[in-house]
């Protein structure tokens, strides 16, 4: 069984027929036109027509591969961007130093389109791929940060706790346990030094 030429199947689905001119059905991925009747659909055999078209075109623009020169030296078929750069450079050479054409490596025109759409489909790949390794590494981040939250608000309120009554030297956190130096007087802690232990501003 054939594998589906995915080339073409994606070259044929981005050409598409609209009425150009007032009887002329056109193509808006390449010059193929046709006569038809202004405010009507495409017919089966116009769209038939139009893919038989395109097929030749594409069937004609491809290559065999390998290819073997008369020196014996043999071209593979380029699969990656890096190896499509490595023939490219051989044409520019072949090209600047005359070489004969069957020497000339074949101009890989719609290999090219298979690589741009294997490359494309690759980043798209990567890019979903590293979203969602951002989003996780995110979200364990966020998990540090609610701890890291946590650790310094109980700091915080142990340090409010630990602020001593001037004249008792009780801490804040004992002091519903205990009475000052009299038993009806009240503890005493200075306001602005439980703030500032709740703030973090203690060293």
């Amino acid at each position: 069984m054939t594998a589906p030429d995915l080339g073409l199947t994606d070259l044929i689905a981005a050409h598409r027929l609209k009425q150009s001119y007032w009887n002329w059905w056109g193509c808006t991925g390449c010059d193929w036109r046709t006569k038809g009747t202004y405010g009507s659909e495409p017919t089966i055999e116009t769209a038939t027509e139009h893919a038989k078209h395109v097929v030749e075109q594409h069937t004609s623009g491809r290559h065999e591969w390998p290819k073997t020169t008369p020196t014996g030296f043999t071209y593979e078929r380029p699969t990656t961007y890096a190896e499509l750069e490595h023939m490219s450079g051989h044409m520019v050479q072949s090209e600047i130093e005359g070489w004969g054409v069957a020497e000339r490596p074949p101009e890989p025109v719609w290999e090219l389109v298979g690589i741009a759409q294997q490359e494309v489909e690759r980043q798209r790949q990567r890019a979903e791929k590293a979203e969602a390794t951002a989003a996780e590494l995110e979200a364990e981040l966020e998990k540090y940060r609610a701890e890291e939250r946590r650790q310094l608000e109980w700091a915080r309120h142990l340090a409010r706790d630990d602020v001593r009554c001037p004249s008792c030297n009780l801490r804040y956190g004992e002091r519903d346990q205990y009475g000052c130096v009299e038993p009806a007087r009240a503890h005493e802690y200075d306001a602005d030094e439980l703030r500032a232990a709740l703030e973090g501003e203690q060293q």
